[in-house]
């Protein structure tokens, strides 16, 4: 049965048996990528990919990127860095940040989690997603990051 057999609005989801549509029955299924494990990344001045991940988007949607770790803060010193999710470029995003920073005075190891979520516009296609990080003051290490981005067609 073609489209142009069915009149819009006359195929209700109690006409459709459960189970019987697959992923390539729906032009704009939702999906998933991810990546994640173990890892301690020593941070510079200079931004680099604590991870980065590509999704590949059937239609135009919207991503759901989530990212978390943790900041590994060493110095006896003042510790500062940040991470932000971008959609492609390895630099710091001022605009959507997770900071981290501490005043020196306990020289013992500090490990602050962080968590943060931006949602993307998107056409259909491919886009790679990246936890871009680096450190502004003393010395700092990323950890056991994850990277996960989610499509969905639908804005609600």
């Amino acid at each position: 049965v073609a489209s142009a057999e069915i009149l819009d609005n006359t195929v209700q989801s109690s006409d459709v048996l459960n189970n019987s549509l697959q992923d390539v029955d729906i032009l704009d299924e939702p999906g998933v990528e991810f990546a994640s494990g173990d890892q301690l990344l020593t941070l510079t001045s200079t931004p680099v990919s604590a991870r980065a991940i590509s999704l590949t988007a059937p239609t135009s949607g919207y991503v759901i990127v989530n990212a978390s770790g943790y900041f590994d803060l060493n110095d006896a010193t003042r510790d500062g860095a940040r991470c932000s999710i971008t959609n492609g470029a390895t630099a710091i995003d001022f605009s959507h940040l997770v900071i981290v920073s501490d005043d020196g005075i306990n020289s013992s190891t500090s490990w602050v989690p962080f968590a943060t979520t931006r949602v993307y516009s998107v056409g259909s296609g491919t886009t790679t997603y990246r936890l871009v990080c680096d450190e502004f003051d003393g010395n700092v290490q990323v950890g056991d990051t994850s990277l996960n981005a989610i499509f969905v067609p639908t804005r609600y």
